[in-house]
C-alpha cells in the first residue's frame, strides 16, 4: 500500500552537513568543554531541555554547563547562548535547496508531511525564517509537545494531526535519538538517511542502517524508494553507470549525491567564442548579479561551463577511460554521470585573466578572492575545498548556487 504521509526529522536530516552551517565555533569550544563530553549532554542528559521543561536559553546552557565545569562563568555563559542561537540560525536558513525541492515534490505527488524535531527552545528560533516553514502539514517540536523522541506519544501526536495511520506512514530520520526504533515501535516504515551523519558519526552508520527498512544517503533519494524520480532518467543514469563499469559500491562509498538534469534553462551569459552558458532561472540571475558586482570592483570572472547534460559527463568520463585512465583517477576529479552538479544548472565552472581554465592555479588570482569573500551573498559557495567529503580533487574553480544562502 503507497503511504499518505511522510514524516521527516529535522536536524541531520533536512539540514545540511555542520561544516558548512557557518563559521562560527561550535559551542563546547565557547565553553572550553571536551566536544564529546557536551555532545552527551546533550543527547543522553537533557530530556528536560527537549520536553521544554525549561525555555530560558541562558539557564539550559547553564544548568548543562556547570554539571560538567562549576567554573564557566556567566560571561561565557552568554556567549554561548549567542554563539549557539545564531549556529542553528544558520543551520536552518541554510537548507540544501535540493531538500526544500524534494518536499515540493512529495507535495505535489498528494502527501501529507509531517515534521518531528527533538529541539529546545534556541535550535528552533529561527524555524521561521527557514525555506523549509510552510513545507509541512503538521509540526511537532518537543519542546512545545512536552515529549520526545523515540516516546511513542510525540509519534502518536504527529499521526494524528496529519489524519493518518502508522502504517500508512513513513519515518525519514538519520537515526539520533533511537528515532527509528520509536517509528517501528510505532508501526511505522522507516527510511535511515546517512549523508550528514558520515562526517560527524561515520561509526554509526551500519548500526542505524540495520534498523531501518531502507538506507539513502540524501533526502532527495526518498523520491526514488516512492517511484516519484523520473523511472526514465533513473533507468538511463543506471545504464551508463554499468556500461562506465562504475559500480554503486563506489558511488555509496563516496556519498555522493544524484543531481537531477535541470528542466527549465536560460542563457546566463556568452563567452567570447559565442558559446551559450546555461543555468536555471534563479541562477542564472544570481550569476549576472554577482558578475556586475565583480566588474564594479575591477574583478572579471568568467565562466567556463555551466550546465552539463547526464549524458555528456558520461561522454567526458568514456573518452577518459579510452585514453588509458582508470576509474579511480577519472573520478577524482571527474563526477559520474547522474551525479555532477553541472545537471542541476546551478554549478559553474570559473575563469579569470590570465590563468589557465580549470587549474589549481585560480586559486591565487584576484577573482578567486573576490568570490572567497563575497560569492556567498549571491548564493554561491566552494563544492569541492581540499580534502572534501566526496573525495574530489581541489576544484577552486567550481562554484554552486544554493538558492537558501542568497
Amino acid at each position: 500500500m503507497p503511504p499518505k504521509a511522510i514524516v521527516f526529522d529535522l536536524f541531520h536530516t533536512l539540514t545540511g552537513l555542520e561544516s558548512e552551517w557557518c563559521d562560527l565555533p561550535w559551542t563546547s569550544d565557547v565553553l572550553g568543554i571536551d566536544r564529546a563530553v557536551w555532545n552527551a549532554a546533550l543527547t543522553t542528559r537533557s530530556r528536560w531541555r527537549l520536553a521544554g521543561e525549561e525555555k530560558d536559553p541562558y539557564r539550559i546552557v547553564a544548568r548543562l554547563a556547570r554539571e560538567i565545569d562549576p567554573r564557566i562563568t556567566d560571561e561565557t555563559l552568554l556567549r554561548a547562548v549567542e554563539v549557539r542561537t545564531a549556529r542553528f540560525r544558520h543551520s536552518l536558513s541554510g537548507v540544501p535547496a535540493a531538500n526544500v525541492e524534494t518536499l515540493r515534490k512529495l507535495r505535489a505527488a498528494g502527501l501529507r508531511l509531517g515534521l518531528i524535531s527533538n529541539a529546545d527552545v534556541m535550535e528552533v528560533a529561527a524555524w521561521a525564517d527557514s525555506p523549509l516553514a510552510g513545507l509541512f502539514d503538521v509540526e511537532v517540536f518537543s519542546c512545545l509537545a512536552g515529549c520526545v523522541k523515540p516516546e511513542p506519544e510525540i509519534f502518536a501526536s504527529c499521526l494524528e494531526a496529519l489524519e493518518v495511520t502508522a502504517q500508512e506512514s513513513i519515518f525519514v530520520g538519520d537515526g539520533s535519538s533511537d528515532e527509528l526504533i520509536g517509528a517501528k515501535a510505532v508501526g511505522m516504515k522507516t527510511v535511515f538517511v546517512s549523508g550528514v551523519i558520515r562526517e560527524l558519526w561515520p561509526e554509526k552508520i551500519a548500526e542505524r542502517a540495520a534498523i531501518a527498512d531502507y538506507h539513502v544517503a540524501w533526502v532527495p533519494e526518498v523520491l526514488g524508494l516512492l517511484g516519484l524520480a523520473p523511472a526514465r532518467d533513473a533507468d538511463r543514469v543506471k545504464s551508463l553507470l554499468a556500461s562506465l563499469q562504475i559500480s554503486p559500491d563506489t558511488l555509496a562509498a563516496r556519498g555522493l549525491v544524484l543531481h537531477s538534469e535541470a528542466t527549465t534553462l536560460e542563457v546566463a551569459e556568452t563567452g567570447e567564442d559565442g558559446r551559450e552558458q546555461l543555468l536555471t532561472p534563479a541562477a542564472a540571475e544570481a550569476w549576472r548579479a554577482l558578475s556586475t558586482a565583480a566588474r564594479s570592483d575591477v574583478v572579471v570572472i568568467r565562466i567556463v561551463s555551466a550546465f552539463r547534460s547526464v549524458q555528456r559527463q558520461a561522454e567526458i568520463v568514456r573518452a577518459k577511460l579510452e585514453r588509458g585512465l582508470s576509474l579511480e583517477e577519472i573520478l577524482r576529479v571527474s563526477a559520474p554521470p547522474g551525479y555532477s552538479e553541472h545537471h542541476s544548472g546551478r554549478a559553474v565552472d570559473l575563469t579569470t585573466e590570465g590563468v589557465r581554465a580549470l587549474e589549481v592555479e585560480f586559486e591565487n588570482t584576484a577573482a578567486f578572492e573576490w568570490l572567497s569573500r563575497n560569492a556567498q551573498r549571491f548564493g554561491f559557495s566552494l563544492s569541492y575545498p581540499r580534502q572534501n567529503r566526496y573525495g574530489y580533487a581541489y576544484e577552486p574553480w567550481h562554484w554552486c548556487f544554493r538558492q537558501s544562502q542568497a
